[in-house]
């Protein structure tokens, strides 16, 4: 119990930085970059919307299986002899985690946890913006510094 309790804290803590951070860049665009309320305001619903999707990739279970789920039994299935359970073809045993995730996708290191069936939609989200927002950025910066020269 120890070890989530620690898991936890560093997750909020780890989020709190990044919250940080990513604040810290807003203000500068917001201060010193000569850019127009519309902008601005994209840069901030941006900067919330991967904010709360972080917190949702970090926070909601990735899809854990249990003993006492309802299953499928049509389909064929293996005995993970760490969790003591079955498990679908499509799930598979996490060794970071320790546990089996229902369509597991890959344990991400970035955000310290599984990506699987219940938080994957939020994990590709939060890549297709921050995928959005990156080239976005260099552009406002790059006119920012070709209007100083």
């Amino acid at each position: 119990m120890y070890l989530v309790d620690e898991l936890v804290w560093f997750m909020i803590i780890r989020t709190a930085l990044w919250a940080v951070l990513n604040y810290a860049i807003d203000w500068i665009v917001k201060s010193y970059l000569d850019v127009g309320d519309t902008i601005k305001t994209i840069v901030t619903y941006v900067l919330i919307t991967q904010i709360i999707l972080h917190l949702l990739i970090c926070f909601v279970d990735a899809g854990t299986l249990f003993e006492d789920e309802e299953d499928d039994y049509g389909q064929e299935r293996i005995y993970c002899i760490t969790c003591k359970l079955y498990r679908k073809n499509n799930s598979k045993h996490c060794i970071w985690c320790n546990r089996c995730i229902k369509y597991y996708d890959h344990h991400c290191s970035i955000f310290g946890k599984c990506i699987g069936k219940r938080n994957i939609v939020f994990f590709w989200m939060f890549i297709l913006i921050c995928g959005l927002e990156m080239p976005g950025m260099i552009v406002l910066l790059a006119t920012h510094v070709a209007g100083k020269l």
